[in-house]
């Protein structure tokens, strides 16, 4: 992730955040916390859709019906339960791809197993390739 931060400062790759990195790394307590919600304030911020008990004041906008529809949607492709049978995790997970659907990037890159072990499922129905930072590294470094 250094590797790909460094590359982002030198306008090489563009790293936008998701919403829900902040609402996760505020629950991250000590040192490692602080350092990466420092990190996480310089980045750009694509806003999700509100999600009672998930989303921060201020970081979201309101569903429309196509939203609630999609995290239905969603919930159902990606961990076969509906929508409010989902744990915490899983609901963030819902988010983070939400999200990411929404404002249509490119890669979604995570460390979170949940939506990467999701990968292939992800691609064949939505689309959408989900990348470790270590895989986006090499795909960056390969198209260099």
């Amino acid at each position: 992730m250094t590797r790909l931060e460094q590359l982002h400062s030198e306008g090489r790759v563009q790293i936008v955040k998701t919403d829900v990195l902040d609402t996760e790394l505020s629950e991250w307590q000590g040192h490692l916390g602080e350092l990466a919600r420092r990190k996480s304030a310089q980045l750009r911020e694509d806003i999700g859709v509100w999600v009672l008990g998930h989303s921060r004041l201020g970081h979201m906008q309101l569903a429309g019906d196509d939203d609630v529809v999609l995290y239905e949607e969603l919930a159902q492709e990606i961990f076969e339960l509906p929508q409010e049978r989902l744990n915490r995790q899983q609901v963030r997970d819902v988010m983070i791809v939400a999200t990411h659907l929404k404002h249509g990037r490119d890669y979604l890159v995570t460390l979170d197993r949940g939506v990467s072990g999701r990968a292939s499922r992800l691609w064949e129905k939505f689309g959408i390739t989900v990348l470790t930072p270590n895989e986006c590294l090499s795909l960056v470094e390969a198209k260099r």
